[in-house]
């Protein structure tokens, strides 16, 4: 039964959305007979199922609800889209610095941060408040038509019932009686006849059924009379508490009426590319099929449009707004000057078209009225002005306009002058008598520009902290002079007049009319100077340099916006802060002479997209390039970015780069792995010293004794060299060229000497280091005939030279024994070196390393390991830790191979647990990265590597040589050693969920 209802529902949901009498006599055929079936099942009366269906057909037929009426332009001079050409999105509200945060998400948590539809957010689970902010034009209205339609065409019956009031048409009946029904107020709707639809039966289903209430427009409400409607909304909430409440209204709206109740706040999103695109499209398809011009040249017309859009800056963020967007679209096709540059040319175009010109090239409909443009305007910026000084949205023409038209010499009357604006679009009336401008944005540009040409900017300068005045301030500065307006802003010592100044700074640039050097310095003050990172001034700061740094685009082929520059320093400084804020600590990284960051770790580079992100930019996000997209397209081609890497998205952030085919970031090649086994080694037996433990004292003062007998027998000889060289002069040169012999031998002696003098006087004698300068004395030269005197002084020095050796390898083996002895006692107290060493040096060590010379030679079957690895070319930071735990399974369990262990297992085993904790903050950014801690867990892995040859899987990378690669490569970026330049160039896409 349950599925042939919901067969049923399906059926006649998606036939209700169609507009010929066959389709309706169908649907309503099925619709009673879907009744019928569920009376059967339920005992349910047929006649309330039958009303919904009028119900939401009233709706889905509804032209008011229906097409989408585009902001000055009639249904008879453009093209008339339905509702769903335009869809806007809407996104939990994200807690904002110093701002009142979000306290309550309700079942929505898992949604923060997401685009969605409002639809989503309604019907399910408990009823709940939404308070809907919007922007200036954001589609606020037409996201709640659109949205009741969607309610009213859904496939199942059970679905929320739509409940529209737009609150401008009936706040007189509501400030008038409190407590009006909502039934009243739904019956006086424009969409919905009052003798349509019983009114008990719109009340029953308020009781007894999911409703959703939206209230659209709280700021277009007089602010004296919002908490009078914000009351009676809430007491609807109260009332029917099955239903979910919505009201929208631009912030400024909420700030002199706020809602009581619990409510979870949504923000309208700005429209994405995509949106854009599929808005110019229709319009343009439209427009062709309307006969005003041939198809082929709608459609080559809208194209350019949207390069034009997707290619300017300026245009893009002007795009994103659903009204801006129907105004540019209207400009572009109906204006003489092209596309503007910028909001405030936009808007000029506009007015000139919406007071007189626009039906002077559509379809030959010639003006109204006799009435001249500039007349017009003037009173236009007067009533704007006037509205704003009184704080109004609307006003009565009778009581306002007479007023406005005094003194201008205009020979009309009040109702002609109000029709000829409502008939070009710059007006709407609201109801019987009451008009206001057809958008809030209107009346702001038009008091700016009365205010500019009356030389008022005082009125302005007085109310600068007014955010009933920030659009007006912001139209003011981009047609005047901005200076006295940032000064102003700059006075409130607050951080709203710091994001005032900077938009004003903006605004007036985008002019080409740069404010005053001293201006300038104090906001170029502010934005260079730490704020704490939870401050409003660090949440502007970042705002305003991620605009800075990113707002340059370019398009590429299939509309690829790319950001024209690559990241800056300055940009990467204040994620930096954040970061540290939250403790963690950064790889080296640089900002080279261009300003453009590079050597980050993978990370990073994926964190700071995150944090980038969570700024509102126009819709749109930021992501890395794919490889194949850097590859296609020159994203490398700025002279600051050629010739270097790039960072790009394969699943997660990747060094790239398509200009050099050899060696990429983060990837070792086997000579290098092998060079850093040396240094490792050597880092390793170069703790076998004599550095104060007890029993050393005697082995300090022998090597001392020994050296001084050395030293003295060196000095002996070359003084009796130089004597020999003095008493030769004219001899034999046979002879001369023996003593020259001597001599040199004598002067390499007291080279070497001199060193070993420097490392015996040290606290610590590091035994492998005198072993080292003793292996490079040379053979003594041989017996001469042609020498005048037999050389014992040279015998003399090579004994001493050999005492010395054994005196030093004597001390050395001492000290190498005590050390394996700490080692296989596995002194709780060793630190994480002697544990690492003991993994090597174990009992099965071959007795041929206990030559200390051997110790300076890598062990060959570690070489010979390093050979039979199977290792990936490129291990990032990322890929360590879950090798090294793979790598810690390997020995969890017994371990059967063929060569001999240098160490047991379960030494290894115990180290590799110390070695991943003390990698593991280092690799997770929590503590500094320490290039010890690095080699010594490599040398641990060097054992493990050589414990578990062989018993690998054939075909799979060895964990074990990954780990190594890994560490290796990280080693070689921090010290300079491999290449460290990927910068981070981006890549603007559509926010979505």
């Amino acid at each position: 039964m349950t599925t042939l209802l919901s067969g049923i529902t399906s059926t006649c949901g998606s036939m209700i959305t169609a507009s010929k009498t066959n389709s309706i006599l169908v649907i309503v055929v099925v619709f009673v007979a879907l009744a019928v079936l569920t009376t059967a099942v339920a005992a349910l009366p047929v006649h309330a199922y039958i009303q919904l269906f009028r119900y939401r057909m009233r709706i889905v037929k509804s032209k008011y609800l229906q097409d989408l009426v585009i902001v000055g332009a009639q249904s008879d001079t453009g093209p008339v889209l339905s509702i769903d050409a335009l869809y806007v999105d809407v996104k939990l509200q994200e807690p904002r610095r110093g701002a009142q945060k979000q306290k309550f998400y309700g079942r929505f948590e898992d949604r923060r941060g997401k685009r969605s539809s409002l639809i989503d957010f309604l019907g399910g689970g408990d009823a709940n408040v939404f308070a809907i902010y919007g922007m200036l034009g954001a589609g606020k209205s037409t996201l709640l038509r659109a949205t009741a339609l969607k309610l009213a065409k859904a496939h199942s019956p059970w679905a929320p019932i739509p409940i529209l009031i737009v609150l401008a048409h009936h706040t007189k009946d509501i400030v008038a009686d409190e407590h009006i029904s909502l039934i009243d107020v739904v019956s006086n709707s424009r969409w919905l006849d009052a003798d349509y639809i019983p009114r008990e039966q719109i009340q029953r289903w308020l009781r007894k059924r999911r409703c959703a209430i939206m209230l659209d427009g709280l700021d277009e409400v007089r602010a004296e009379h919002r908490p009078i409607v914000l009351t009676w909304a809430e007491n609807l909430h109260g009332r029917y508490p099955r239903s979910d409440l919505v009201v929208t209204s631009r912030e400024a709206g909420f700030e002199s009426a706020r809602l009581d109740v619990r409510k979870i706040v949504l923000e309208v999103c700005p429209l994405t590319p995509d949106q854009i695109r599929a808005f110019v499209t229709k319009w343009y398809e439209a427009l062709g099929k309307s006969g005003e011009m041939r198809m082929s040249e709608a459609k080559l017309e809208g194209t350019r449009l949207l390069g034009s859009i997707l290619g300017t800056p300026a245009l893009l963020e002007l795009a994103s707004t659903p009204l801006l967007l129907h105004l540019i679209v209207l400009v572009h096709h109906y204006g003489q000057h092209g596309l503007p540059a910028d909001r405030d040319e936009l808007y000029e175009e506009l007015m000139g078209m919406l007071l007189h010109e626009r039906r002077k090239h559509t379809k030959g409909v010639g003006p109204v009225s006799g009435l001249e443009l500039k007349p017009k305007r003037l009173i236009a910026q007067r009533l704007a002005l006037k509205l704003m000084l009184d704080r109004l949205v609307d006003f009565d023409p009778a009581s306002v306009l007479e007023q406005v038209i005094e003194g201008t010499g205009l020979d009309v009357t009040v109702e002609e002058l109000v029709n000829d604006l409502r008939e070009n679009g710059l007006l709407s009336k609201i109801d019987s008598d009451t008009y206001a401008f057809a958008h809030l944005s209107f009346q702001e540009y038009l008091a700016a520009q009365e205010i500019c040409a009356t030389g008022t900017t005082d009125l302005l300068i007085e109310r600068i902290g007014d955010s009933w005045w920030k659009e007006t301030a912001r139209f003011a500065a981009m047609q005047g002079d901005a200076d006295p307006l940032i000064d102003a802003a700059l006075k409130l010592r607050s951080s709203d007049g710091w994001a005032l100044a900077i938009r004003l700074e903006h605004d007036s640039a985008a002019r080409e009319r740069p404010v005053r050097a001293d201006l300038a310095a104090r906001i170029e003050a502010f934005l260079a100077k730490e704020h704490p990172v939870d401050s409003v001034e660090h949440f502007i700061v970042c705002t305003e340099l991620i605009r800075r740094n990113l707002e340059r685009i370019r398009v590429e082929g299939d509309d690829l916006i790319v950001c024209a520059e690559p990241v800056k320093g300055e940009l990467f400084r204040l994620y930096r802060r954040v970061q540290e804020q939250r403790g963690l600590h950064f790889s080296r990284h640089a900002v080279d002479a261009n300003g453009i960051v590079r050597g980050l770790w993978p990370v990073e580079v994926e964190e700071f997209l995150g944090w980038l992100n969570r700024f509102e930019q126009n819709g749109l996000g930021y992501r890395l390039p794919r490889q194949v997209e850097a590859a296609k397209y020159p994203l490398q081609r700025s002279p600051s970015i050629e010739a270097h890497g790039l960072w790009t998205d394969e699943g997660g952030a990747k060094p790239f780069n398509p200009l050099r085919a050899g060696s990429q970031g983060f990837s070792v090649s086997r000579g290098t792995i092998s060079d850093q086994m040396k240094a490792d080694w050597d880092f390793m037996i170069g703790g076998f010293d004599l550095s104060g433990r007890p029993g050393t004292d005697f082995a300090v003062q022998q090597i001392r004794d020994g050296f001084a007998a050395l030293q003295q027998a060196v000095q002996s000889a070359t003084a009796t060299v130089r004597d020999l060289e003095s008493g030769q002069q004219g001899t034999d040169p046979a002879a001369s060229a023996a003593t020259n012999r001597r001599r040199e031998y004598t002067d390499h002696l007291s080279k070497r000497t001199k060193e070993l003098e420097s490392l015996v006087d040290q606290r610590t004698i590091m035994l492998l280091d005198v072993i080292a300068v003793l292996k490079e004395i040379r053979p003594a030269p041989r017996p001469d005939p042609y020498a005048q005197h037999d050389p014992i002084y040279i015998a003399a020095v090579e004994d001493q030279i050999e005492a010395f050796k054994n005196t030093v390898t004597a001390a050395f083996t001492e000290s190498f024994n005590w050390y394996r002895s700490r080692y296989r006692a596995r002194d709780a107290e060793s630190d994480l070196t002697a544990r690492a060493g003991a993994v090597l040096l174990s009992p099965r060590l071959p007795t041929r390393m206990l030559n200390p010379g051997s110790l300076r030679a890598h062990p060959h079957y570690l070489h010979d390991a390093l050979l039979d690895a199977q290792m990936p070319t490129r291990v990032l930071p990322g890929e360590v830790l879950p090798r090294l735990g793979e790598v810690r399974q390997l020995f969890d369990t017994p371990m059967r191979t063929g060569r001999r262990p240098a160490a047991p297992p379960s030494l290894i085993q115990d180290q590799l647990n110390l070695v991943q904790q003390a990698l593991t903050p280092m690799l997770d950014r929590r503590s500094p990265l320490d290039l010890g801690t690095i080699a010594t867990a490599r040398i641990t892995l060097y054992a493990a590597a050589m414990v578990s040859s062989g018993s690998q899987a054939a075909g799979n990378p060895d964990p074990l040589w990954s780990c190594i690669a890994g560490l290796t490569a990280i080693e070689a970026r921090q010290t300079g050693k491999s290449p460290a330049d990927e910068a981070i160039a981006l890549i603007r896409f559509p926010l979505s969920s």
